[in-house]
């Protein structure tokens, strides 16, 4: 599968979430609160906002809640938002 993002998109796969506790309790995921980080999958390279930022393929980042459009290809969900509702990055090593 070939994602091309276009206008300053970028593509992201929802992170994994831990559905059990320490104690072996298995969470009912559609009752968590859904946090809004996600890692990049792929984006506009062609973006020189993106460029300049220095997000880079499989970083985890945070990005605004209630952006973007989710979309399932191939059977997996991702999430495509615009690069302004990135909020962070997250462990960014420059």
């Amino acid at each position: 599968m070939k994602i091309k993002p276009l206008n300053g998109n970028i593509v992201l796969k929802y992170k994994e979430e831990e559905n059990t506790t320490k104690e072996g309790i298995i969470l009912n995921l559609d009752s968590q609160k859904q946090d809004s980080v996600g890692v990049v999958v792929c984006f506009d390279s062609e973006d020189d906002k993106i460029k300049k930022s220095g997000i880079k393929l499989n970083d985890n980042v945070i990005y605004k809640n209630y952006s973007g459009t989710k979309s399932k290809i191939e059977g997996q969900e991702y999430l495509i938002v615009k690069f302004e509702d990135i909020l962070a990055i997250l462990n960014h090593s420059n």
